[in-house]
Order: C-alpha cells, then structure tokens, then sequence
C-alpha cells in the first residue's frame, strides 16, 4: 500500500478505476498536498517538483471527489494572486495547466477562470501568455459552438470593455487581440463587439489604438484570405478506400470526414442566410467616431505612419458612411505637396473622403492646391498624371463640381493635356474629358463635347437622387405590345400556364418536348402516294427518257432568259428604293439631344402601356417567353442608362494604382545596375554549409542492425585477405599523414 500511495500517477490509474476503493489513498495524499502547499508559501520563488506532482495529481482525480475538491481550484487561483509574479516559471505554468484541464472537464465556471486569466497576461512571462491566449480563444468559440452561449458572450464583453481602460498597457492590448480574433473566425461578429474594438482605436495607448485602427483597415481581407484557404481544404476529395483492404479503422476515418464535410455544408447554409456585413457598417455613431478620430489626429506626436493609419480609417468612414466633416479637408491639404512622403497614399485618403453629400464649395481650395502643385508644366509626367486621376476622382464621386464656374478654367486647362506626349498624362487627361463628357458636357468646349453629347445633361442637384418609376422589363413588355406579339385585351388561357417540359441533349443544351397525338393513315392514299410499282418494259422507259431530256433543254433555255431579265429589274428597284431612303434619313436627320427626346418619349410610352396590361390581367408563361427573348437583347445591346451612371456608387476604398495610371518603365540607374550586376553574380556562388551533421557522422551514429545488410558491410564480409591487409595499410598510411598535419598545426 505504501508503495500505492508514492506512485502518483499509478494511483492517479486506479482512483479513476475505482474511487471507492481508493478514497483513503487519496485523503492522505491530499493531506500531503496542504502541507507541501504551506512549505511552498514559505519558498514560493524556488522549484517545488514534489508539490507539482501532486497539484497534477489532485487535477486529474478532483472529478472522481467532487465534494472533497469542491474548494481546490479556489486555492490555486488564490495561491496565483498572491504569488505568481514571484513564482518559479515551470510551477505557474503546471498550476495554470491544471486549472485548464479542470475547465476542459466543466469543474471551473468558464467566467471566473477568463476573468482571473486577463489579469495573468501582467506577468512577464512570454510562454505563459501564449497559453493562456490560446486557451481563451478556444474556450469561448467551444463555448459558442452550435449554439451561441448569449448570457457569457455578454458579460465577458462588458469585462473586457472595461480592461481597454485598464491600467495595464499589455492588459489592454491582449484583451483587444482576443476580440479581433474572436472577430475573424466568427465567433463574435455583432454590433457589440465591433462597438467595443472602436473604442480602442480612441485608446490612451499607442498600441492599442494602432490595434483598434489595423482591424478596421484590415480584417475583411483577412477573413476572406481565411475563407479562400477553407474552400482549397474543402476540396480536398474524401478517401473512400473504394479499391483497397477494409478495416475498422479505415470504415471509422472516412465516416468522420463524412460527417465534417456535412457540418461544413450546413454551417456555410446557415451562414448563406445571415450576411456579413462590414465592421465599418456597425459602428454606433460613425459622426462622432469620426470626429473624436480627427482631434485625435490634430494632437498626436506619434509617427507619421500611425498617422496616416488614423488618416485612412477617418477617410474610409467619411466615404462609407457618407459624413459630413468638412475639417478633415483642410486638415489634409497641408499634406498636398509633391514632395511629400507618401502623398499618393493621402491622396487616396482625400479620394476615399469624397461623396455626393460634400458641398463642392468644401473642395474647390484642395482643388486649387492639387492643380498649383501637381498639374502645371514644370513638374514631372507621373506627377501631372498623378494630379490629373485625382482631380478626376473628385470630380466623378461630387459631380457638382463641373457647375462650379471657379473650376471652369481648371477643366480646359486639364483638357489640354489630352495631346501631351507622355502617354500617362494623355490617358489620364482623356479620361477626365470622357467622365465630363457623360456627366456635364456643358462645362467644355464645343470641339471637346464629341458628336453624340447632349447638351442640356446636367449633374443631379445637391441632395437628390435618381428615383425609378418602373420594374425592370417593363419597357420591352410595351415593345412587345406595340409589335402585337402580347396583346392587352387578351382572356386567361389555360394552356398559356402549362409550363412547357425541357430537358437537357447530350451536349447540356435545352430540349423542349412536345407531344404529338397519333393520326390515322388512309391506306387508299398511301398507296397513291407510292405510286404504281415497276412493270413496264426497259425499252419503254428509253424512248420516255430521251422525249423528257429534249423538252428539259428548251424549258431551261426559255427560263434562263426570264431570270436575266428579271433580275435586271429587281436591280434597278433596289436602287431607287435605297436613293429614296437616303432623302428620307437626310431629311429626318436629328441632332443629340432630339434623338434623347425621342428615346424618352418612345420609352414612356412603352411603360404606359406595359401598366395598362398589369392592371388588366397577370403576365402568362407565354408572355414571359416572349420578353425573355427581347430582354437578352436589350441587355447586349444597351447598358446602364446616363442616370444610373450618374447614380452608381463609388467604392469606399480606393486603389492607388487607379491614381498613378500609366507610367513607362524607366531606366535603371548606374546604381541600380551595378547592384543587380553584383546580385547576379552571388547567385551562382556555392552556398555555405547550413547546419546540420553530414551523411558520413550519421552513419557512424547508426547501429550495426540498421547497417549490416547494406552494400558497405557486405563488401567487407567478401573480401580476401590480401585485400584485407591492403586496407588496412591504407587506413594505416591516412592516419600518419593526418597526424603529421596536426603535429605541424602544433609547432605553428
């Protein structure tokens, strides 16, 4: 018995068998345990193994005695309180071990433990930190796992608001990396916890803002970096073992991967149903983010790269949320110069600040900045090309602009790049003509409109928006009701609702099948339709063939002679009629803006009738087949209208490729060339040796039973004894020469 209660884990196997049996073993050894503990408080700094072995001990076996255990795990987090800073590494760690595993088993409520966690990350201990991150992180996604454990989630939300203001810089940097990651595997994904991550972007710590500001620049890429790497795992076929030996275990394995990929499908059903939307859309008070940001700007003294993070984050809310913080504007234009570090990143953020809402009086001075510094003749072609995209991304996302008559100047000044020789600068000059062009043709010369403008196009005025009256299709139903294929006063048909079965060919296109009813066949007429069967004679049939081809030769003379001539008349028809509908279009010739007139005329009386039909009587299946033809060809044909165009949405982050444009490779500089002449050469030098023993010292370290069939041993085994005696004279012979060489290293 004695040796029993010595050898703890061998008790540790038996209390699990039979607790019963084994309670007495146990109360002495935990009688040894508040022993050990109290020579531990006296000692707390040094290695106590013997005291570790029985808090594993006690850990392991605390679910067979519940009631007798009932109170340790209170003296572990008590022990931690008192003396974790001043503890041995290994013990605090094998303590916070211990105190995972009795959560893992439902011993330990899962709040008490994370609370009492965060405070542990105020240890300095790196190895520690490590593991209880991990442990909260998989702790509160098993938690929520299948069903979202809502009371939890709460409160540990609230806890750890309150940890972004705590006193500890690594407290409150730690409690906000649990969030974002709890964030990007989808775990915590609600307008709370977003909530909670903005408030440390306002954080008294550097750290922690920085933090706060990266999730909300970056985390929907990340996610959907994380999603892209699920669907490559996915797609990793299951291994039926179809054509190989069965076992239990191989039955059991490709049964479990069965069962995954079926989770995996419903959950990605269940998340198709719920969309995800942006961390940047569920801010509380985005206004009041974005202002609290922005004085936050003015008064840091942190790095210009901390800066432009706040810069780009206060942009992305202006444009997403379409704000109104005019400040920003003037904030940012001290920045505009081309000389600048990082000015095409600002002026991306400039870019992104822009939308329908800003008066255009706001941006006419950064305007007036950009032109004065980037678009002028003494600057470089990237840098005109640069100011040019930025000027015309301003004025396509407010497109009042164009009406402004301080910018009209500006817009021909801009014009006239389109001839430059530098091809970025002609294409970004271009491209701002082509955008004036569709929105306000009115703002440019009339050599510059092009042939097709409509001069009475104007940008919608401040505040409105393009409204539709209309469903989609309703302008090719009235086109389909002018052509009489749908007709208004039409009754219900029965047949027009029987949807018509289609299958698929061989080659996986679309079969309709329609059914035929069996018609009688009158034999009388079949037998007519034959004709008579072959009697007649051979000779016959000579003289009747030879009569037939004399009488072929003058019909085909006589018709050939008709044909010339009416096909001289068919000819000079074609003509008159094609002179004629010349004069007709040269007549009927409108301008622009008639031939737009016409077109809204036409399409408002087609959606007029298309209402009169729908307030009579239901679209039948008939009808719908007939519109699906014409609305694929509408759909070739036409795009977006001029309104929707001036009403489309912008992206609310920008690319800064679409801002330098086009820009020919230059040539590389004498530095540049010398440094890649040098590369060049290292390339193709012998590497030198990595680490690692060679073939040779793992050989020797091998034993005889791994070796002794290979070629090395079994030649040996062969050979003769002269050749025996030459080996070993050789051997010999090495050895001398090495030790001469080693002498001589000495006397050096």
């Amino acid at each position: 018995m004695s040796r029993v209660g010595t050898d703890l884990p061998g008790l540790q196997n038996l209390i699990k068998r039979d607790p019963i049996m084994y309670h007495e073993e146990f109360l002495q050894q935990y009688e040894h345990f508040q022993t050990e503990l109290e020579i531990f408080k006296m000692k707390a700094g040094e290695p106590a193994p013997a005291f570790v072995n029985l808090v594993n001990f006690l850990g392991h076996v605390a679910q067979c005695y519940p009631t007798e255990l009932a109170d340790y795990p209170n003296t572990l987090f008590k022990l931690l309180d008192e003396y974790a800073e001043v503890m041995d590494r290994d013990t605090r760690i094998s303590i916070i071990k211990v105190l995972i595993l009795m959560r893992n088993k439902g011993l330990i409520e899962v709040i008490p433990l994370l609370k009492s966690f965060f405070h542990y990350f105020r240890i300095n201990d790196k190895q520690l930190r490590a593991l209880i991150y991990t442990h909260i992180i998989t702790d509160i996604s098993t938690s929520n796992k299948g069903k979202v454990n809502e009371n939890m989630n709460r409160q540990l939300k609230s806890f750890m608001f309150d940890l972004l203001d705590s006193d500890s810089d690594l407290v409150a940097r730690k409690a906000l990396d649990v969030m974002v990651e709890l964030y990007r595997r989808q775990v915590w994904t609600d307008a709370r916890a977003v909530n909670v991550i903005a408030t440390a972007c306002l954080s008294k710590y550097p750290r922690v803002s920085i933090g706060g500001i990266r999730f909300f620049l970056g985390i929907e890429t990340r996610m959907e970096e994380d999603e892209e790497k699920s669907r490559e795992v996915e797609d990793i076929d299951i291994d039926h073992h179809a054509h190989s030996h069965k076992t239990k275990s191989r039955s059991r394995d490709t049964q479990k991967q069965i069962a995954e990929r079926r989770r995996k499908l419903r959950r990605a059903n269940t998340l198709e149903g719920n969309p995800r939307f942006p961390a940047i859309a569920l801010v509380y008070d985005p206004q009041g983010f974005s202002e609290k940001m922005l004085n936050l700007l003015k008064k840091t003294k942190e790095q210009f790269s901390v800066r432009l993070l706040m810069m780009d984050l206060i942009s992305r809310f202006i444009g997403y949320h379409k704000l109104c913080l005019f400040s920003f504007y003037a904030f940012i234009q001290s920045y505009l110069t081309a000389h600048q570090q990082q000015v095409t990143r600002i002026l991306v953020f400039l870019v992104q600040a822009c939308h329908d809402y800003v008066p255009p009086e706001e941006l006419i001075p950064v305007i007036r900045v950009i032109a004065d510094h980037f678009v002028n003749d003494h600057s470089q072609p990237e840098v005109i090309a640069l100011g040019i995209n930025t000027i015309a991304e301003m004025f396509v996302r407010v497109p009042l602009l164009f009406e402004e008559e301080e910018l009209l100047p500006l817009i021909q000044e801009i014009v006239e790049f389109k001839m430059n020789r530098d091809k970025g600068v002609m294409i970004a000059a271009r491209n701002f003509l082509n955008h004036a062009r569709e929105i306000y043709p009115a703002c440019l010369k009339k050599k510059d409109r092009g042939k097709d403008a409509i001069k009475t196009k104007r940008p919608l005025a401040y505040g409105e928006e393009y409204t539709r009256d209309f469903i989609d299709g309703m302008e090719a139903l009235g086109e389909a009701i002018e052509n009489g294929e749908v007709k208004i006063d039409e009754e219900d048909d029965e047949e027009a609702w029987k949807v018509v079965e289609k299958k698929l060919n061989l080659v996986g296109e679309e079969v309709t099948r329609v059914k035929q009813k069996p018609t009688k066949i009158d034999k009388e007429a079949y037998e007519y339709a034959r004709g008579p069967r072959k009697e007649k004679n051979m000779e016959a049939n000579g003289e009747m063939e030879e009569e037939e081809e004399e009488d072929e030769a003058l019909l085909n003379e006589s018709e050939e002679e008709e044909n010339e001539e009416n096909e001289n008349e068919e000819e000079e028809e074609e003509e008159e009629e094609e002179e004629e509908e010349e004069e007709e279009e040269e007549e009927k010739k409108l301008t622009p803006e008639e031939e737009a007139e016409e077109k809204e005329r036409v399409r408002q009386r087609r959606i007029a009738l298309a209402r009169e039909l729908l307030s009579k009587r239901f679209i039948s299946v008939k009808d719908y087949n007939v519109l699906q033809g014409k609305k694929e060809d509408d759909s070739e044909e036409e795009g977006d209208s001029d309104m929707e165009v001036a009403n489309k949405e912008h992206p609310s982050v920008v690319d800064a490729s679409d801002l330098l444009g086009y820009h020919k490779k230059r040539k590389d500089s004498i530095e540049e060339r010398r440094r890649k002449a040098i590369e060049g050469r290292t390339q193709f030098k012998m590497k030198l040796k990595g680490g690692g023993t060679t073939n040779k010292e793992k050989e020797r370290k091998k034993s005889f039973v791994m070796v002794k069939h290979s070629k090395r041993v079994t030649e040996k085994l062969k050979q003769s004894i002269q050749e025996q005696q030459q080996a070993t004279k050789k051997q010999v012979r090495r050895l001398q020469v090495l030790g001469k060489k080693a002498n001589k290293r000495r006397r050096v």
